[in-house]
């Protein structure tokens, strides 16, 4: 029976185990417990627990009434042992005491569930194997651990394994809420290691387990649909649980406060809605746990949910009445929102929601004849919630009736206000609550709407264009009839006297004895100066008559109005730094002459800037200071200075000129012409003696004007640094003030040689354009392969301007030679002469050379660039090669594209 070498490092062991071996073999039965007490007693040594343990599981599966209790009470301690042989011992021998003896089984059971996911795959098999047996013995013992057999389902590989899992758990009846919820997830896991219909042998069993768990699918033919299929049927499926807590409590002796804080503590408890319900006939209570997401998303459908398919969805729920007080207990525990009508609709608030906004959108209002069958509070509380959410403002009209955007009416406003002078919005005073309508008056657009306003008249951007056209019209017809533009317009009178006092100073002329007409200064003025040219006094008094009568303003009234304004124009021109001069030449009705004799008479300082006076004495003093700057500027940059050209008094100018010629910071000549007076910079003289460089008179420069002595200085100053830089050859006269120039050296044979040069410098020139346009034709292709012909082609173009360019090169610069020698010949020079001359200076005379020529250097110029541009392209073409085939193979490399443009840019390629 057992193996002596396994034992014989122990001596006592081995005389135990071969006793055992021949009392065994001899059937002598009785002399066995003898022997197990001496086993017993090795239990207490370190050494040899494994034997031990291992010769007891073998005597406990041969016959278990060989193991006593004091041996299993022993053994017990081992089972969590680090040793794995001791364990799985140990798991056989509490094993058997659990099948042999049913006392055992509330001892162990919970410790064979654990060893279900123990890693070591013997423990594992074993722990199998006896719950199986114990299953035969008690089928519904395991019922009470359902969790970890079903957490065991979420981790097993084995399918034999998985088997006796589903079959344990076929035996139960009632499952938790959480179990289910497990179960869920253990099928998710089964369905992708066995998607395929009855290739299993768990396939009925878990069909049945299925039946059980989920009450739609009780009375379906499960067996035909793979395990995939049904795993997504279950997915689909809302988990509910439904059980009489009135029942529960009494077997479990539970409290529901107690209950509850379980459910909510439980690792599904976010998870789940859970609720209870009393009925108050039976006096029973009971329990609801329903699967949280699914549940929201079914009572958030974008549409109307009837009854039926609410009873479908909540499928253990039988009755009507039971399923409508859930659907309101539901909504009053806030798990769901929305609107329960008595005829069973729900109404789910995320649609209601859409449903308005939708109204809003398409209509601008929200009728509330078209949502009667909701109640008023919740159509307002979504309301307030789209408004909140959306930025939305709505209004509500008179007798709760509907709802209106703000948005549409401000839309509507502004659509009348784009195309009319006001915009009348009594409408929406007749229409809304007073409450709403403030809201509209706060909320008014801006876009074409002024501040303008009358009641519930407002004024538009474009009626106030037409007011101030008006008033501008107004000033050219010397009066404003308030009653013609309010007619012209269709304003009323009351708005327009608004616009009028903003933009019409009625310092500025007099208002009529009804105050309908606004008389100008200026036309009142002109009327009264035409009055006074008459020499007939008689005639005078009969105009003055018939002026007051027409205007309707009383005669000693127009001038004590006029001079009563005047004084307050003045008093108000006193008070100011700076005045706009236009503007007061409206107030005043002055021309600008007679305007600048008024501010005379007024006794203030004045600084004339453009249409500005300054009055501020400091102000004054500093824009003198920037007058003084913009002054030394244009004598620096330009050739004379228009006295009355800064925006200010030519006499300040002048002024300032002279004290700051005085001072030493400015030079030039003051001169007037038949037009203006100027005063010419050093810049202007010295063009004025460049346009007269043949010959001329300082006298003559400055014709009609006596020069001092200081300003012939100046002249002759800048004449002779004129001559000294070679700007000017020639003979100055100090008696009679007069410059000659010398004659022009070179004739019309000089333009002859330069026309040739040029033409040979054109010729190759084109030649080097025609070679480079072929190369520029073919390194130019846009995603196109470069061919070796066309490579090529490439070289032999640069090869045939390499074997000219220096043949021509040559030739100019003979050609520039030749010439060199004929025009220094005509100077007076030899070659030899003008070397020795330049070497022994550190500067040459100024000899007139054909190199020097501006012509001759800028075809020079034009002939290198060339040549530097085919040296470059002979060094670089073969870079573009390789950067154009890269991105062929690889057009997504926005490295290789910017290097390709970089290169070719660098090649004037692009």
């Amino acid at each position: 029976m057992f193996n002596l070498e396994e034992f014989k490092d122990n001596a006592i062991l081995e005389s135990i185990v071969g006793r055992l071996n021949k009392y065994l073999s001899k059937n002598k039965v009785e002399k066995v417990p003898k022997l197990v007490e001496e086993l017993k007693a090795l239990l207490d040594e370190d050494g040899v627990l494994v034997p031990v343990t291992y010769v007891l599981s073998v005597l406990a599966e041969e016959n278990f009434k060989f193991i006593s209790a004091d041996i299993i009470e022993k053994v017990q301690d081992f089972l969590k042992a680090p040793e794995l042989k001791l364990r799985l011992n140990v798991v056989i021998i509490l094993g058997f005491a659990m099948i042999t003896n049913s006392e055992y089984i509330n001892n162990y059971l919970l410790d064979f569930i654990l060893a279900l996911k123990d890693d070591n795959s013997d423990i594992k098999g074993n722990a199998y194997y006896f719950l199986q047996e114990i299953v035969k013995i008690k089928p519904k013992i395991l019922c009470q651990y359902k969790e970890y057999i079903l957490r065991a389902l979420l981790e097993e590989q084995n399918e034999s394994n998985l088997y006796s899992l589903l079959e344990f758990l076929s035996k139960c009846d009632d499952f938790y809420f959480n179990e289910i919820f497990w179960f869920r997830k253990g099928l998710n896991k089964i369905s992708t290691l066995y998607p395929g219909k009855n290739e299993c042998i768990f396939h009925n069993v878990l069909m049945e387990l299925c039946k059980k768990l989920y009450w739609p699918f009780k009375n379906l033919n499960l067996e035909d649909l793979s395990i995939k299929k049904i795993d997504e049927l279950i997915n689909n499926q809302l988990i509910i649980k439904k059980f009489n807590f009135t029942d529960l409590s009494k077997q479990v002796n539970i409290q529901l406060k107690e209950f509850i804080e379980k459910v909510k503590n439980s690792r599904f408890g976010k998870e789940e809605i859970y609720f209870y319900i009393k009925n108050n006939e039976t006096n029973e209570m009971y329990f609801y746990e329903v699967e949280k997401q699914k549940l929201i998303n079914f009572f958030e459908q974008d549409k109307r949910i009837s009854i039926q398919a609410i009873k479908n969805f909540l499928s253990i729920i039988e009755s009507e009445s039971e399923l409508k007080f859930i659907v309101k207990i539901l909504l009053k525990l806030k798990h769901i929102n929305g609107y329960f009508s008595e005829l069973g609709y729900f109404y789910p608030y995320s649609y209601l929601k859409n449903e308005l906004e939708k109204s809003i959108k398409n209509q601008g209002i929200i009728s509330l004849e078209q949502f009667n069958y909701l109640p008023l509070g919740l159509i307002k509380k979504i309301i307030n919630h789209i408004s909140n959410s959306t930025n939305q403002k709505l209004l509500l009209a008179k007798n709760n009736i509907a709802f209106y955007s703000l948005k549409t009416i401000k839309q509507e406003i502004n659509s009348k206000a784009s195309k009319d002078s006001i915009v009348d919005i009594t409408p929406y005073r007749e229409l809304l609550t007073e409450k709403s309508f403030i809201k509209l008056i706060r909320n008014l657009p801006k876009d074409y709407l002024t501040k303008y306003r009358k009641g519930t008249i407002l004024l538009t951007n474009l009626g106030l264009m037409k007011i101030i056209s008006e008033i501008e019209n107004s000033k050219i017809l010397g009066y404003l009839s308030i009653p013609k533009i309010s007619e012209k317009l269709g304003i009323s009178k009351i708005l327009l006297v608004d616009v009028l006092d903003h933009y019409i100073d009625q310092r500025s002329g007099i208002f009529n004895k009804e105050k309908n007409i606004f008389y100008y200064s200026k036309f009142l003025n002109d009327k009264i100066e035409k009055i006074n040219q008459l020499s007939d006094s008689k005639e005078k008094e009969n105009q003055i008559l018939q002026l007051t009568k027409e205007l309707n303003i009383q005669r000693d009234l127009i001038l004590a109005k006029i001079d009563e304004n005047l004084k307050l124009i003045g008093e108000d021109i006193k008070q100011q730094d700076k005045i706009v001069i236009t503007e007061y030449l409206e107030k005043t009705g002055m021309p600008e002459g007679v305007f600048f004799d008024f501010i005379d008479d007024l006794g203030i300082d004045y600084l004339k800037k453009g249409d500005i006076l300054i009055f501020n004495e400091n102000k004054i003093k500093e824009a003198e200071k920037e007058i003084r700057s913009i002054l030394i500027n244009k004598s620096k940059t330009q050739d004379h200075i228009l006295l009355g050209d800064i925006d200010i008094t030519s006499s300040l100018v002048e002024s300032l000129l002279k004290e700051m010629q005085n001072d030493g910071e400015i030079e030039g000549i003051f001169y007037k012409d038949d037009v203006e007076k100027k005063f010419y910079t050093q810049k202007g003289i010295e063009k004025l003696i460049l346009q007269n460089s043949s010959i001329f008179s300082f006298h003559d420069l400055f014709y009609g004007k006596e020069l001092s002595e200081k300003e012939i200085e100046l002249l002759r100053s800048i004449l002779e640094k004129m001559l000294n830089k070679r700007i000017l050859k020639g003979d100055f006269d100090e008696e009679s003030l007069t410059f000659s120039s010398f004659e022009v050296l070179f004739a019309q044979d000089y333009n002859s040689l330069l026309r040739e040069f040029e033409k040979n410098v054109k010729s190759y020139n084109h030649i080097f354009n025609l070679e480079f346009y072929k190369i520029k034709k073919i390194l130019t292709k846009s995603n196109e392969t470069i061919f070796p012909q066309e490579i090529k082609e490439i070289q032999e173009s640069i090869d045939r301007i390499n074997e000219q360019y220096t043949r021509w090169r040559s030739g100019l610069e003979a050609f520039i030679r030749k010439v060199n020698i004929q025009l220094l010949k005509k100077q007076g020079y030899s070659m030899k002469k003008y070397k020795m001359m330049i070497s022994s200076t550190d500067k040459k005379e100024d000899i007139k050379l054909f190199e020097d020529d501006p012509e001759v250097q800028e075809n020079l110029k034009q002939f290198t660039s060339w040549i530097k541009l085919f040296n470059d392209l002979e060094l670089k073409y073969g870079n573009i090669l390789f950067y154009q085939k890269r991105l062929i193979n690889n057009p997504g490399n926005n490295e290789n594209k910017k290097k390709l443009e970089s290169l070719l840019e660098q090649l004037e390629l692009l």
